[in-house]
Parts: C-alpha cells; structure tokens; sequence
C-alpha cells in the first residue's frame, strides 16, 4: 500500500526507472514491427513514434546531466539503482556515482547503434532511432567522467585485475565500451584526457606551455578571439599536435605513444561509424569541428582571468574557489568541493598573489549566459566590465588588460594590429548593441546598471560570506 501510495522520491525512482527501461524496450519493439509488420497505417506509425519520442525526452532528461552531477538528489539519483559496482573493482570509491552514471549513458548509445545497424536507411525507424543518441551525444557533457579517471589510479577507472566473477567481468566490458566506442564518437578519445590535463595542464597550471593556455592569445581582440576558438575548434580534440610535441619534448616517450594509438583507435572507430552510419557520423564531425566556441567558453570559464604578468602562479591563473582548490591539491577528489574550496580560503591571505576570483556563483551564472558581450565589450577596451565579475584589489584597478591580454608569444605585425583594434571597436559596438537588445532585462541590468552591488537580481556577497558557527569555508563555488 505504501508503494501505491508513494513518497516523492518513490515515485521519482519509479518514473526514471520506468521510462529508462521503456525506452530500451521499445527499440527492439520498433525494429520487429518495422521487419514483420512493414504495412503499418500512416497513423500507427506516427502514434508509435510520438510514444517513443516523448518517453526518449524523459530519459534524456534524465540521464544528461548525470555525467556532470552523478549525484545530484530528485529526479536522476535514482537511475543509479540499476547498477550496482562492488568497491574492490573501483580504484576510488568516491567515482562509483561517476561510473554508473557513464555506463547508463553508454548502454543507451550502445542499444540504439546496435539496432540502427540493423535497420535500412530508408525506414521511418532508422530515423527515428538515430535522434535520442545523437541528442545525447552532441549535447551531453563528456569531460567529469575522463576528469575523474584522469586522477585516478593509472588513469582508469576500473580495476581490471580485481574481476572475481563474471559480474566484475562486465563491468571491465562495459568500461571498454564506454571508453573505445561510446566516448570517441564525441571525439573524446582513449588517453587524451589524461595526456592533455593531468601530465601537461595541472604541469603548466594554464601557463604559457600549456597548449590550452588562455594567456596564449588576446581577448580583447577580434582576431586573438577567431584565432582562440580555431584553435579550440581544431587542435584540441579532433588534432592535438601541440600535446604531443609537449610529451615528447618531456621526453615522455611512452605517453606519446599511448595518446597517438588512442587516436588511431578512436578515429577507426568514427570512420567506421561514419561509414556504416553516415548521418549520425557526419553530424558528430561537423558538430566537433564547429563546437570550438564552447570549448573556449569552457577554458574561460576556469582560468579567463589569467593574471599575464604572474604566467607562472596557480594563485593567479584559477577563477573560482573550488578550481583552484582543485589545482592547487589535485589529489582531493572532484566531488569533495567543501575541501577543495576549503583549500582557497586557508591559502588565500598566505599568498601575496592576487586571486582573480568571481566575486560570487551568481557572477559565474551570469558570465556563462552572456559571454558573448563580455567578449565584444574587450574588443572595444571597456575593461572596467572585469570588475563585474571578478573581486579586483583596490591596487590592481588601473591594470585590468593584464587580465586579458595574455602573452605575446610570436612577433606582431604593426599594420595587421591597427587593422584589428579598429575592426574589433567597430564590430564590437555593432553586436553589443544587437546583443543588448536579445539579451534579458536581468542581464542587462547587471551590464548596465550604476551600482551593481546594490542590485536586487544580483547579490555578489559569496565572496565575503562565511558562517563561522558551522565552521563553512566562504563562497563554494
């Protein structure tokens, strides 16, 4: 009775539960009728694929946020319950919620691809089939699961040498799937990540050798902005020539090797995807070759405000509490962001480096929803918009570029920056107006208003917050 009746968190374990397995029903379903009953009704056809759709929403609603926040409570915590992992088979307990939420995803790509193989290419079912994994694949956050495993032991997530039983067997299967199919088919292929992040850029700390480097072009210039997001677009995922010529200039022979057989392996797979399914294949290599203005918002987002005349000081290159925690211990797991923030504030008044903070997680909010005019109000030098978003030391007003200037790596040419400076104030004036006008009232206020620290809609006080009684460390974000 208690069941029928249902708390909220029953029901939600019921609703996911239901529609996760639904859906993985229903591709099967969808391939039989299509094979033995291909006379379907015109109306059959398009009830069934309403059905399918709607139930194919709910999950992805589901299930894509859970790389990104495995734990997060309500509506997605309970898709974790049909996995089960036992501990010895991990090499952190603290990334079990990390693994059941990849593996979720990889079964649902997996199931999807199987039978899309299966069905022709002129059916209203391959049509359908392919949306909900191409949703997830595009649109899905893959970089949390590759950032735990990047830190774990050897880089991987799973013990393979702990399997006792044929359970622990599958789960190792389902790894490899995740890892040398599912992941390379979002151009996150085998050992990148733990080449490119923990041996170069908890190195380098977003210096200048670092081939992610914010401080390696301009941001308040049109061209430094083109020539940054080419360069995410191009050679930082899909060509990342910089990451091997850094591990091999470390001497670090065997990390090479290992990121060029990754790549090999991860190419053969999207080339063979591509050719036994070329919608789905081509729309995953032009999103990945087009996705570069997210891969810049991304870097931004954590070190944007890279200090360029201290290169060298993690102090100065991280924008948030919790991220500079986390490169300042990196062995502190990802999910333990009390300690990482923790780390912050006990180190922030030790160190006579200034900490290019945001001032609060409303300001980081803010700066993910417009980035955009925050680029084009640099191109145009109106650097005073930095101390909107970050806590600025009275003594360091009069220095703002340097927080977006970055380093001159390669000689200039005189003309050719002439040429930028006016086209980058011309183009900027122009889209800031056209942004301005698309761009909320509440975004607008916070760009515009006199005194912003004033503002109802925007509270910039995490900075300063700090609840001594429960003993929380300032602003956890």
């Amino acid at each position: 009775m208690k069941l029928l009746m249902g708390t909220p968190s029953t029901w939600k374990w019921l609703h996911g539960t239901i529609l996760y397995l639904s859906n993985l029903i229903l591709v099967p379903t969808l391939f039989f009728l299509n094979s033995f009953y291909p006379d379907l009704s015109e109306q059959t056809k398009g009830g069934l694929s309403l059905i399918y759709l709607i139930i194919s929403g709910g999950v992805l609603a589901y299930i894509m946020p859970l790389p990104d926040k495995p734990n997060r409570t309500g509506q997605t915590l309970h898709l974790r319950e049909l996995l089960h992992i036992q501990t010895h088979m991990v090499t952190n307990p603290g990334n079990i919620p990390f693994i059941q939420a990849s593996m979720l995803v990889s079964i649902y790509v997996l199931v999807h691809l199987l039978f899309l193989l299966l069905v022709p290419s002129n059916s209203w079912v391959y049509w359908l089939l392919m949306l909900p994994p191409l949703l997830l694949l595009l649109l899905m956050e893959k970089e949390p699961i590759e950032h735990i495993a990047s830190h774990s032991k050897q880089g991987v997530l799973i013990n393979k040498s702990q399997a006792t039983n044929l359970v622990d067997r599958l789960w190792i299967i389902l790894e490899w799937v995740r890892v040398n199919l599912i992941w390379p088919l979002a151009f996150w292929f085998p050992n990148y990540y733990l080449c490119s992040h923990l041996l170069i850029h908890h190195v380098e700390n977003n210096g200048p050798a670092d081939f992610q480097s914010t401080l390696r072009y301009r941001h308040d210039s049109l061209l430094g902005t083109i020539k940054n997001i080419t360069w995410c677009s191009l050679f930082t995922l899909v060509l990342p020539i910089d990451c091997y010529r850094y591990l091999k200039a470390r001497k670090n022979n065997k990390m090479a090797r290992n990121l060029l057989i990754g790549y090999l392996r991860g190419y053969i797979t999207l080339i063979v995807l591509t050719l036994m399914l070329p919608p789905l294949g081509m729309a995953i290599i032009l999103y990945s070759l087009t996705s570069g203005y997210l891969f810049y918002l991304s870097i931004m987002r954590w070190h944007g405000f890279h200090d360029a005349t201290t290169p060298y000081s993690i102090e100065a290159s991280n924008c948030s509490p919790v991220h500079y925690g986390h490169h300042k211990k990196p062995n502190i797991h990802l999910g333990e962001q009390f300690l990482l923030a923790r780390t912050f504030w006990m180190n922030k008044d030790k160190q006579e480096t200034h900490f290019p903070i945001f001032k609060s997680q409303q300001c980081i909010h803010y700066y993910e929803r417009s980035f955009a005019m925050f680029v084009v109000m640099l191109w145009q030098g109106k650097y005073d918009v930095i101390t909107k978003f970050i806590h600025i030391e009275q003594d360091n007003n009069m220095k703002l570029e340097n927080y977006v200037r970055g380093i001159d790596l390669l000689p200039q040419n005189s003309s050719l920056n002439n040429i930028d400076k006016k086209a980058s104030r011309v183009l900027g004036q122009v889209l800031e107006r056209v942004l301005a006008k698309f761009q909320s009232k509440e975004l607008n206020n916070f760009y515009y208003g006199e005194n912003i620290q004033d503002s109802e809609i925007a509270k910039l006080s995490n900075f300063a917050d700090n609840d001594p009684k429960q003993n929380k460390p300032r602003g956890i974000y």
